[in-house]
């Protein structure tokens, strides 16, 4: 596993990253691990769901595509109904 160490975080914002630990009665690494996952998970849901739209979309042209033409041999064997 690799080590990563951030540098130059001001006070301010150490201190409510401590809070937060804190409350979730983690260490500060611990916290800032499970942020990075859940950034990490977030972003593969968001993949995720941007190719099941592109999939649903292009899913919902060839329906349409299909039922235009359904509708066109519908009428060239029964006429307007």
């Amino acid at each position: 596993m690799a080590y990563t160490k951030i540098r130059d975080i001001p006070d301010e914002q150490l201190i409510v990253i401590d809070d937060l630990a804190k409350q979730k009665h983690l260490s500060r690494e611990a916290y800032l691990r499970t942020v990075v996952e859940q950034l990490f998970e977030q972003k593969i849901l968001t993949e995720v769901e941007e190719h099941f739209n592109e999939i649903v979309a292009k899913v919902t042209r060839k329906l349409e595509e299909t039922d235009r033409l359904f509708m066109q041999i519908m009428e060239k064997l029964y006429g307007d109904t």
